[in-house]
């Protein structure tokens, strides 16, 4: 993934894409405090604060995670975890006043791109663990 991805959504507004930093993590654990309960799936992302910050402290330690920004917030998260077989889970949120707009489908495109340089394979390697796109991506 080449750093800095920007993008506009299709609503207009300006979106970058980059790698997860360290620093990132504050505005990160911002985003999903913030996140509708309604758009959980599967207990993730987690509501207790200390759960939420041990959630995001492991997928971020050992996945390969990109961010989507927009005007200074984290507004999107996608991550490969690897499941200990070889494979990875797939995993990607957006923040509920960002969905619809194609965010995800960015997040996914430039995820798979890092992951491939990373080494990981494509090809019937992910479990998709939670995605809010409206449609599939063709790679």
């Amino acid at each position: 993934m080449s750093s800095g991805q920007d993008f506009q959504d299709a609503r207009g507004r300006r979106v970058g894409l980059r790698e997860f930093r360290a620093e990132d993590r504050g505005l990160l654990l911002a985003m999903y405090r913030t996140f509708d309960p309604e758009q959980r799936a599967q207990g993730i992302p987690p509501g207790h604060p200390l759960r939420l910050r041990e959630w995001v402290d492991l997928l971020t330690g050992e996945g390969i995670n990109v961010l989507a920004w927009c005007g200074g917030r984290v507004v999107g998260h996608a991550v490969l975890v690897p499941d200990g077989t070889g494979a990875h889970e797939l995993a990607v949120f957006v923040h509920q006043e960002f969905q619809g707009a194609g965010i995800g489908t960015h997040l996914v495109r430039a995820l798979l791109e890092l992951g491939r340089k990373r080494g990981v394979q494509a090809a019937g390697k992910f479990a998709v663990v939670y995605c809010r796109i409206r449609s599939w991506v063709r790679m």
